[in-house]
């Protein structure tokens, strides 16, 4: 993963955590209605009107819902435990334990492309991936630890994309990667819906 390609990814994702729990909550622009646990929301980008009944993606999501092919219950289960391990790790602001979830080459870059300029100013002089997660973990802390679903897992070869919605945060999609046998998580944070 080259430079530009992780700025634009925490460009992505950061603002929306930092944007995506203000407003309304029970509005209806893409929100999926989910038995029992409220309303979850889709990712409100105001294309909604093609949001078939009691679903998330929308007409300019068609990339992420024909990603590769759905989930077995094995890769299912495996991917859909590592984020659970790996938000619990953001909640509790420990980037040495997030960075143990994450796929190799990222844990080498994120020093790299977020602790020295251009990246932003408030992780400057992050030299380690603990450094820059527990940064990130302490300015987003009350997003963080807001409870979340997965709604989908798709799978392409050692590739692959989940798919999350919470009630405070638009839905998002968080990459893994399998490295030897195990998946890793091959970015900070879910970035939201096209």
């Amino acid at each position: 993963m080259n430079r530009l390609t992780l700025s634009c990814l925490l460009a992505a994702a950061l603002p929306a955590l930092a944007l995506g729990g203000c407003g309304d909550a029970g509005r209806s622009s893409g929100a999926l209605a989910k038995a029992g646990s409220g309303v979850l929301l889709g990712d409100e980008d105001g294309d909604y009107k093609d949001v078939p009944r009691g679903g998330y993606y929308d007409a300019d999501d068609s990339a992420i819902r024909d990603y590769g092919h759905a989930a077995g219950a094995s890769d299912t289960r495996a991917l859909t435990a590592l984020l659970r391990r790996y938000y619990a790790a953001a909640a509790a602001d420990d980037g040495r334990a997030a960075c143990a979830l994450t796929y190799s080459l990222l844990v080498e870059t994120l020093p790299e492309e977020y602790g020295q300029p251009p990246g932003p100013r408030y992780l400057s002089g992050a030299a380690t991936c603990p450094a820059v997660l527990a940064i990130v973990f302490k300015r987003f802390h009350a997003k963080l630890v807001m409870p979340f679903e997965v709604e989908s897992v798709r799978v392409s070869g050692e590739r692959a994309e989940v798919l999350i919605g919470s009630r405070t945060l638009q839905a998002g999609m968080v990459t893994a990667r399998r490295e030897g046998r195990a998946w890793k998580i091959d970015g900070l944070l879910a970035t939201p819906l096209p």
